[in-house]
Parts: C-alpha cells; structure tokens; sequence
C-alpha cells in the first residue's frame, strides 16, 4: 500500500481537481511531460538565437567593412534640441547614393566643423542656414560651397559656419537664427531658399511632422508657430540605431530615418488638421490657387520676420536662391513651379539682396559638366562658392590696412 501511495505521488496524483481543470479528468504526468517538452526545446532555442546572432554580427561586420554594400539612402540618427525643438543629427551620417561619404556633426549636431563661440577679432563670420542644400552631405566636407570660400576677402579674414538640415523651410532657418546668431555673433546671415520650403514649415501642407509648423494669422508678424509636442525618449532605440549599422537601415526603411516627418501632431491639434487634397509632394502649379496664395503669404510674412530680426540684431541678411535642378535651369519648370521671380519680387518689395547662382550653374552645366546629382554635385558646389565669393568682394567691407595680413 506504500508502494501504491508512494508511486502515486510520483506521478503528482491528487484527488483534488486543480483550478481550471475538469473534475475527474486525470492530471497524471501531465507537467513532467510539459517540463520534459520545455527541457528538449531548450537546445535548439538556444542553438537557434546564437545563430540568429552570428548572422546579425557578420552581416554588421560586412557593412562596417564594405559600406559600399549598403542600400543607397542616409543613415545616421537624431536627437531632439528642446530650444529650436528642431531635429538635429546625433551621429555620424553615413551618405551612400551618387557617392559614399561619411560626415561628422559638430556639437551642435550640424554636418560642419567646430567653431568657437567667441569670435577672433577682425574677423567676418557668415552663416548658412537652410535644409540639405545647406548642409550639403551628399559631398566631402571639404568639397562642400561654405567650406571652398577663401578664408581672406578684402583684407578681411573670412569664418563660414554651416546650420542646415532635413525637411526645414524658412520658419525653421529663423528658429535656428535665433539661438544661434547671437552665440557666433554672425556679420551676414545667408538663407537659402529652395522650392519645398513653402511647404516644410506649412502647418497645412507639411504632413505629419515633429518640427514646428507655422499658418497665417493677423497678429504683427502675420502668422503663428504651432510646435509638436516633444518627442518620446527612446534611449534603447537610439543607442542600437546609433551603434548598429543593420538597426539603422531597418529604421531607415521604416521610419524614413533622418527626416523630420516621423510621427504626427500633438493629440490636441489633430482635430484642427486638415489638409487641401493635393499630394504634399506635388509641384505648385497642382496645388488649389487659394492653396499657393495661401503657401506664398505664409513664407513672405516668416521670410520679413527673419529680416527684421536679423537687421534688427545688427546684421545683415541675404537670401540664396536655389534652383530646382537641371530643369528649372534649362527653362522646363512652369513659372508657378519655379519660385525665382517670386523670391527676387518678394525680396526686392523686402529690401532683401538675393544671391542668384542659377546663371552660372547653367554656364558651367553648358560647359558639360553636371552640377546637380542628388542636390548639388562637386561641381556644382564649386559654382556656388564662386557666386557667394563674389557676392561678398562686392559687399564685404574692406578691412583697415592695419588690419590686412602681411604679403608674403
């Protein structure tokens, strides 16, 4: 009978029922064979997520290796900046499309070198603001316009800083002015316009974006920022982004990586949003005409803010025109499309001098070379450097002779 009692608990025998098993349904053996699946299961699961991670790490150690293996898109990461509450890189950029570069931000999470706040005196210190024109990453740092002016114009020594980044219009290059324009303490402040801006700081034609969005209003400056709530913190996300190559092409394709248009607006304006029905990506002359009214009002009324707070700060401020690659230079683009005669108009009624490139880049495109790519190519670079080169030996104030370097 010991036996018996015995071998029944072995087999983990209870008259009770447990909780959720049917009465009289038999319980023997039941957990030792679920225990002995489990153990069984133990070995392949573990084989399996060692070779899972094997894979993982050769295929990350080819693509650190050969990164010309990589699908032809940017891959870097963001971070958030609380005071522009603007997107900033976070990480190296790794650029692999027309060509393969690799850029390091500064800082302040620009693709540019580091400045110092205090500036040197007799010294003439220019800033670039804008989106990837401006930046630039499609090229070598040292290939980029803002890095190829001459360091000396007119006796004067001559400090480029570069701020630019993706998906920004107008509206954003102002909020970047602003914190940093008094830090670098800039003489002339360079913003370059091109075609989608209208629609990158619009809070009606932008699309879901985490960058701060302006619309018309009646107030002094005529129209009013709605910022984006701030981004969640991921640290975990961030960190493998940052530090896996594999992670940070997942991301890319799925969240569209570098851009600031990664998650919609706050909850408590997304009741408000409403969209014209045009595609985001079309060309104006698609867009509803109250819609490009609408479109150029917005950015003439942020583009006098930014002159006003510019001047208003004691510098001087000059907008670059940037054409819309090779068919607005050859005349392919209908007027609407364009945007040149609307910036030159719209800055001569302002006071605002454009710096025009779009004749000399057609000239050194006539001469067979091809200055554009993915945005401006090396030549094209060259070109621009040249033209803003000349825009400051025109208009940069020749320095004191007891300032000018020595000849050698």
């Amino acid at each position: 009978m010991d036996t018996d009692v015995k071998a029944d608990r072995n087999d983990c025998y209870s008259p009770f029922p447990r909780v959720g098993t049917p009465a009289g349904v038999a319980r023997s053996g039941s957990f030792p064979r679920t225990r002995g699946w489990i153990r069984r299961a133990r070995i392949p699961a573990a084989v399996a997520v060692v070779l899972i991670g094997l894979a993982l790490l050769a295929g990350e150690v080819v693509i650190r290796t050969v990164p010309s293996l990589l699908p032809r898109d940017s891959y870097g990461s963001t971070r958030f900046d609380p005071e522009t509450r603007l997107l900033v890189h976070g990480r190296p950029v790794t650029y692999h499309d027309v060509r393969l570069v690799k850029r390091t931000p500064n800082r302040h999470g620009f693709l540019d070198v580091e400045h110092e706040a205090a500036k040197p005196d007799s010294t003439f210190r220019v800033g670039f603001f804008g989106d990837k024109y401006a930046e630039g990453q499609q090229v070598p740092l040292e290939a980029t316009y803002f890095r190829q002016i001459p360091t000396h114009i007119r006796g004067q020594h001559v400090e480029t800083l570069a701020f630019g980044g993706y998906d920004w219009g107008t509206l954003h290059s102002l909020l970047n002015y602003r914190k940093y324009g008094e830090l670098y303490d800039l003489d002339l402040v360079v913003y370059l316009f091109f075609a989608n801006d209208p629609r990158d700081h619009s809070y009606t034609l932008a699309g879901e974006s985490r960058a701060p969005l302006a619309v018309l209003s009646g107030g002094r400056a005529g129209y009013e920022v709605r910022f984006a709530g701030t981004p969640e913190r991921k640290p975990i996300r961030k960190f493998i982004q940052a530090h896996s190559m594999l992670a940070n092409i997942f991301y890319t394709w799925i969240f569209g990586g570098l851009s600031q248009r990664q998650a919609t607006p706050d909850e408590d304006a997304r009741s408000e949003w409403s969209r014209p029905a045009v595609d985001w990506d079309a060309p104006p002359s698609t867009w509803p005409p109250d819609v490009l009214a609408d479109a150029r009002m917005l950015t003439r009324n942020i583009l006098a803010d930014f002159a006003r707070a510019v001047r208003g700060d004691g510098r001087e401020f000059a907008v670059l025109y940037v054409p819309f690659e090779d068919q607005e230079l050859f005349g392919r683009l209908p007027r609407d499309d364009a945007w040149r005669s609307w910036v030159v108009e719209t800055c001569e009624g302002l006071g605002i001098p454009v710096i025009d490139p779009t004749d000399a880049l057609l000239a050194r495109r006539n001469q067979g070379d091809a200055v554009y790519d993915d945005h401006w190519s090396p030549a094209g670079h060259e070109v621009v450097a040249a033209v803003v080169t000349g825009y400051l030996e025109e208009n940069l104030p020749a320095a004191p002779l007891d300032d000018q370097p020595a000849a050698q």
